[in-house]
């Protein structure tokens, strides 16, 4: 069993690995076939269904679409993770490296506290953040049930007692038909469709949840590998006292300035050209792209889900 405290305070994004694992994102290359299967279980549940088989009103064809935008968000960003395993293994082995230098016996205290209590944070904040993913996912497919079975028994009383036929509407899961089964009137269609869409919602839940949890760990971990090389290069300045800075980018420019402050002139020509050459690197901006047209940081990141999330729910509320 997890638990809030990571086996080995040393290791790097432990949750997050095992998690991308389980979808066949991250390690063994023979299990990857994991995430194609997860692929296809979104075409076949999700894509299809709504491209294909229509809506019965204009209010729900609004519905479906806003969900399909929000379901192909979450896989096709899944996917681009699965197809960049060559640039990401190499990511995860210069971090584990880092921490590898950072956990030497001759480095300062400073920087061994800084990265553990790195650890300890994001593993506790992953892991929260993915028990309240799973609370929500299973209220949010229970709950329909208990509704949707009463307003079918009462629908058939009335049917009964008024010897008139009533049509229940079943409450979907997703604003979309099934193939060629009345999932919307019909009880059998209704369960054969639950039964599938049941396991699906999970894996939307499981896929979107280590989705946002992969890019936190990366832009944290990256914006700790920048703001340790500062805290390492002042503490060769005799000057402990750092101000950490909570953008991962800013961090970037900051060891630029350690640089520059590090009496660089007193070292000969090859490492004075080393140093010039990181500082030069320096000025270059760093950072995860969105599509290569702009920078995300954390703020950044953060304020992208909430607007998507509002805009589905004020679509998803006002139709």
């Amino acid at each position: 069993m997890t638990s809030f405290k990571p086996t080995d305070d040393t290791d790097v994004m432990p949750l997050v690995l095992r998690l991308l694992r389980g979808i066949g994102v991250w390690d063994v290359p023979r299990y990857r076939y994991r995430y194609v299967a997860v692929f296809l279980f979104y075409v076949f549940g999700i894509l299809i269904p709504k491209l294909c088989f229509g809506y019965p009103t204009l209010e729900a064809s609004i519905r479906g679409y806003t969900e399909l935008i929000l379901e192909t968000n979450v896989f096709a960003g899944m996917l681009q993770l699965y197809l960049c395993y060559n640039h990401f293994v190499p990511l995860v082995d210069e971090l584990r490296a880092f921490a590898a230098i950072v956990f030497q016996d001759n480095q300062p205290m400073l920087l061994r506290t800084n990265l553990t209590n790195l650890n300890l944070r994001i593993h506790k904040y992953t892991l929260c953040y993915c028990l309240y993913m799973c609370c929500v996912c299973t209220v949010y497919c229970v709950a329909p049930l208990g509704s949707n079975i009463a307003g079918y028994i009462a629908a058939m009383r009335d049917t009964a007692s008024n010897s008139s036929s009533t049509t229940f509407a079943f409450t979907l899961y997703l604003e979309q038909g099934f193939y060629w089964l009345d999932n919307r009137t019909s009880l059998l269609g209704y369960c054969v469709c639950t039964v599938f869409m049941f396991p699906l919602m999970y894996l939307c839940a499981y896929t979107a949840t280590v989705k946002v949890v992969a890019v936190f760990n990366m832009i944290k971990y990256c914006q700790t590998v920048l703001r340790i090389v500062v805290l390492k290069l002042r503490l060769l300045e005799t000057q402990p006292d750092v101000r950490q800075r909570s953008d991962g980018m800013s961090e970037s420019i900051n060891v630029g300035q350690a640089l520059y402050a590090s009496g660089w002139y007193e070292y000969d020509v090859q490492m004075r050209n080393n140093i010039s050459f990181m500082i030069m690197r320096s000025q270059r901006r760093v950072g995860l792209t969105a599509a290569k047209f702009c920078f995300v940081d954390m703020e950044q990141f953060g304020a992208m889900l909430n607007m998507s999330y509002s805009f589905f729910v004020v679509l998803k509320d006002a139709f």
